[in-house]
C-alpha cells in the first residue's frame, strides 16, 4: 500500500517538475524574443512630437524670451481663434518662461489644430517667415538711426516723466509721443548736428531759439498755457487742481520761463508743460461733448498745430507738419499713434 503511494507521489513530482521546467524554459524564450510585451497605446501625435524635438534640437539656442517670427505667426492665429489659448502663453512669457518652454506651449497647441485642414495649413505657411524678420519693425521708421538714438536717450527720462503723468494724469506713454515727433523732426532737419552730437552720446535735441527745449515748445504757447491754468472761464481750463503746478518763484517770469524750458540738466518743466497742454486740450473738448483722451493721434495733431487750431467737432483728423524719415514721408500725428501703439518701450512708458 504504502509503496502504491509512494510510487503515485514519485510520478507526480516528475511530472510538476517537468511541466515547471516546461513553463520556465517557454518564458525564457518568450523574454528572449519579445513575446511577453504588452501592445500598449502609442500617442497618435508621436511622429510630430518627435519632429519637434528633433527640429528644436537642430536650432541653436535663441535669447531667453524671444520668440521666432514664425511662432509669433502661430500665435496670432491661435489668438484669432481660441484666444483663451494665447493669453496662456502670452501670460507664459511675462512670467519669464524661457524658449523652449514657449516653443513647447505653441507645439502642443497646433498639433490639436492639425485636425483642422485649413487651419493647419495657416500654421504651417507660418513656418516660411525668416528668423531675420525680427530684426526689422513692421514701422519703417523705427529701423532708422534716428529711432535707435531717441529710443536710449528718452529711456534717461523715464523717471521724471512717470512722475509728471502721476501728477497730471496724463499717460507717459502720450507725452513721449508728443516727444517722438519733436525729435525725429529735430534730428533731420539739421544731420550734421545729429551725426555730431545727437547720435554719438544718445542725447535729445535741446531747442533755444524759436522753439524751446526737447519738446519745442513755443513761448507764446508755454504763456498760453499757465494762463489757462489760472482761468476757471477758459475752455481749456482742466481744473482748479492745477492751477498752481506752473507757478513762478522769480520776479522775472519771462526769463524764468526761458531757463525752465531750456535747461539741459532738468527737463521736469518741458515735460511738464507738455502735459499741461494735453489735459487742456482734453478738457476743452470734453467741455464741448467729445472725449479724445484715447485719441494719441489726435492730441499729436493738436499738440503740433497749436491751441488757435484746436476746434471740437465729432470727425477730428489726424495730420500736422510733414516729417522725412529715411526718404519717406510721415505726419506729425500719425508718428505719435504709430509710435502709441507699436509697444515699443512700454515697460518705461505704460498706457
Amino acid at each position: 500500500m504504502f509503496k502504491k503511494i509512494f510510487s503515485k507521489s514519485f510520478k507526480f513530482l516528475v511530472y510538476f517538475f517537468a511541466a515547471f521546467g516546461l513553463l520556465l524554459t517557454i518564458g525564457f524564450f518568450a523574454v528572449k524574443f519579445g513575446l511577453t510585451k504588452v501592445p500598449g497605446m502609442i500617442d497618435l501625435n508621436d511622429r510630430l512630437f518627435t519632429e519637434n524635438k528633433t527640429t528644436k534640437d537642430s536650432i541653436a539656442k535663441k535669447p531667453e524670451n524671444s520668440i521666432s517670427s514664425k511662432n509669433l505667426c502661430k500665435l496670432a492665429i491661435v489668438n484669432s481663434l481660441f484666444p483663451s489659448n494665447s493669453s496662456a502663453i502670452i501670460d507664459a512669457i511675462k512670467s519669464g518662461a524661457d524658449n523652449d518652454k514657449i516653443e513647447s506651449m505653441i507645439f502642443a497647441i497646433e498639433k490639436e489644430m492639425a485636425k483642422n485642414p485649413k487651419v493647419s495649413q495657416a500654421l504651417s505657411d507660418c513656418d516660411a517667415y525668416p528668423e531675420s524678420a525680427n530684426k526689422s519693425n513692421l514701422f519703417a521708421w523705427m529701423n532708422s538711426e534716428d529711432w535707435t538714438v531717441f529710443e536710449e536717450a528718452v529711456k534717461k527720462d523715464s523717471e521724471v516723466i512717470n512722475r509728471i503723468s502721476k501728477e497730471t494724469g496724463v499717460p507717459s506713454r502720450m507725452i513721449v509721443g508728443a516727444l517722438v515727433g519733436e525729435q525725429l523732426r529735430l534730428y533731420n532737419s539739421d544731420r550734421e548736428t545729429f551725426k555730431q552730437f545727437f547720435a554719438p552720446l544718445k542725447i535729445l535735441g535741446n531747442e533755444v531759439k524759436f522753439s524751446l527745449g526737447v519738446t519745442g515748445i513755443k513761448e507764446e504757447t508755454a504763456m498760453k498755457i499757465e494762463a489757462n491754468l489760472k482761468d476757471p472761464s477758459s475752455v481749456f481750463y482742466p481744473g482748479p487742481e492745477f492751477e498752481n503746478l506752473l507757478d513762478f518763484k522769480t520776479g522775472n517770469p519771462t526769463n524764468e520761463r526761458v531757463e525752465r524750458l531750456t535747461d539741459k540738466n532738468n527737463r521736469y518743466y518741458p515735460y511738464l508743460y507738455t502735459a499741461l497742454f494735453i489735459k487742456e486740450i482734453e478738457a476743452q473738448w470734453s467741455k464741448a461733448g467729445f472725449d479724445i483722451s484715447n485719441r494719441p493721434e489726435i492730441l499729436g495733431t493738436l499738440w503740433n498745430i497749436g491751441f488757435a487750431k484746436s476746434k471740437p467737432n465729432p470727425s477730428p483728423s489726424t495730420g500736422g507738419a510733414i516729417i522725412d524719415i529715411d526718404g519717406k514721408q510721415y505726419t506729425f500725428g500719425g508718428l505719435v499713434y504709430d509710435f502709441y501703439y507699436s509697444g515699443r518701450m512700454l515697460k518705461e512708458f505704460p498706457f
